[in-house]
């Protein structure tokens, strides 16, 4: 096993692309790279090669592609010097293990971006490369139980969506025809209750019981406001528009709430699993105020018009959903232990130790 370094300079072959963001199209046959996750289509190519691609700016990715693309103007474009020294797959966990510092050597303002230099002067360790090819294939199948892990979550995600549509309809269109009452009346809000705690001072009040903000637990502190079973959903914050996380979820047990989450309790007439993905599939934009800081505030998520089936209908939905809520649990609990697996791996991979 060797301990033989080198800086990524002397290995590789780095440029860049040379459109412009706009310049993708979407009945295009090849992949057009840009800084995102996800590569955009384009109609034409400027590259064909094994490589892999570093998004330059914004929230910094790695990519592996080989075969003919075309890449935006701030993607950095990597290709080894000589494939019998540096296996490309070796590179790419190699430079994926990387973007923490990457992370941390970025400049600028609002975007922030790397320099070249961020990338030539990284040392990597430079086994054999059959051990390169040994410890990529490792690396490989280990993300490829946790790509499947995440392909079952999102499947299950779809479940759920299907039950509702399938047992109530649509809610923009409400195709059965369903009774329509306003949110506030079906419901009890008890925003009255909520206190929020600054940051500071949570640092010296931690503890066992979880600290509700605008999308989820955001801290743990040593008492509690609320006792069951209740519905948050999000009052501000981008995610009302953006809806990258749930506005709307279930808190169990013993929690404190701050003032950035509506809180709802049971009344009798709406199950809250059902509330809960009704909110999720209903379109808020209406409702929301505010252009810098989206704000649904209290009279607006009231006025909000709900769809009401009868309550054993809701309360079978929701029995359904604990079912599903359950699976995805158990696929949570194991993806947690292959990201904990993998991370393990790319350490010991690149000191040497796999």
């Amino acid at each position: 096993m060797s301990n033989q370094h080198a800086k990524l300079g002397s290995l590789v072959r780095i440029c860049t692309g040379k459109l412009d963001a706009n310049a993708n199209d979407t009945e295009g046959k090849f992949p057009f790279f840009t800084c995102a996750v996800e590569p955009l289509r384009i109609a034409s190519y400027s590259y064909d090669c094994e490589c892999v691609l570093v998004a330059g700016n914004g929230d910094l990715n790695v990519k592996y592609y080989s075969g003919k693309f075309d890449a935006y103007q701030r993607t950095y474009i990597i290709e080894s010097l000589n494939s019998a020294v540096l296996n490309v797959r070796y590179l790419f966990h190699f430079l994926e293990r990387y973007l923490d510092k990457l992370r941390h050597m970025s400049i600028g303002g609002v975007i922030k971006y790397i320099k070249l230099g961020n990338l030539t002067d990284a040392e990597l360790r430079l086994p054999p490369l059959p051990e390169q090819i040994r410890i990529a294939a490792i690396l490989d199948q280990a993300d490829a139980l946790r790509v499947k892990r995440r392909e079952a979550l999102a499947q299950l995600d779809s479940l759920t969506q299907s039950i509702f549509i399938e047992m109530f309809g649509d809610p923009a269109t409400n195709p059965m025809g369903w009774g329509i009452e306003p949110f506030g009346d079906i419901c009890e809000n008890q925003d009255a209750q909520r206190i929020p705690v600054k940051s500071s001072d949570r640092d010296g009040r931690q503890g066992a019981f979880p600290y509700y903000g605008a999308s989820g637990i955001i801290d743990w502190v040593d008492d509690y406001i609320y006792e069951g079973e209740r519905l948050l959903i999000g009052e501000d914050g981008a995610n009302l528009l953006a809806r990258a996380t749930p506005v709307a979820y279930i808190a169990q047990g013993k929690y404190w709430v701050n003032n950035h989450a509506h809180v709802v309790a049971y009344s009798g007439r709406a199950n809250l699993r059902f509330l809960e993905f009704f909110i999720e599939q209903t379109d808020l934009k209406p409702y929301i105020s505010g252009s810098a800081q989206p704000k649904l505030n209290r009279s607006n998520l009231d006025r909000i018009p709900v769809m009401l089936p009868p309550l054993e209908m809701q309360h079978e939905f929701a029995n359904r959903i604990a079912l599903v809520e359950k699976l995805k649990t158990s696929h949570r609990t194991s993806l947690t232990e292959l990201d904990a697996l993998f991370v393990s791996l790319q350490h010991r991979a690149f000191r040497g130790e796999l």
